[in-house]
């Protein structure tokens, strides 16, 4: 939920009840909570811009963890080089080079 401040100024909550029980096993009313969310919110709108940017682009993205595999592939690098995001998406880096650049780089490797 979203909701503004007096000064204008707004933020975004999670809200949740808890309904209370009387000694009595009847209702005796409701406990609420809300906690403000808006950091978790502003990233996660950051995000799907973000996802939006790289998914239209024309130019080929793609991204790697720190052990160069391959963690995301767009429709532009699908394009461009081949292979399925399911094909490449867990595979090293390296499956794009050819054999003769990777011998250059890393020395005798076969």
């Amino acid at each position: 939920m979203y909701f503004r401040r007096k000064n204008g100024s707004g933020f975004w909550v999670l809200a949740s009840t808890v309904g209370l029980i009387g000694p009595d096993g009847e209702y005796a009313g409701s406990l609420g909570f809300l906690v403000d969310i808006t950091e978790r919110k502003r990233a996660q709108i950051a995000r799907y811009f973000l996802v939006a940017v790289v998914e239209s682009s024309q130019d080929s993205v793609v991204t790697v963890d720190a052990q160069s595999v391959i963690t995301s592939w767009n429709d532009s690098a699908e394009r461009f080089y081949g292979y399925s995001a399911t094909e490449a998406i867990g595979q090293l880096l390296t499956m794009l080079a050819l054999p003769e650049d990777l011998k250059l780089v890393l020395g005798n490797a076969s």
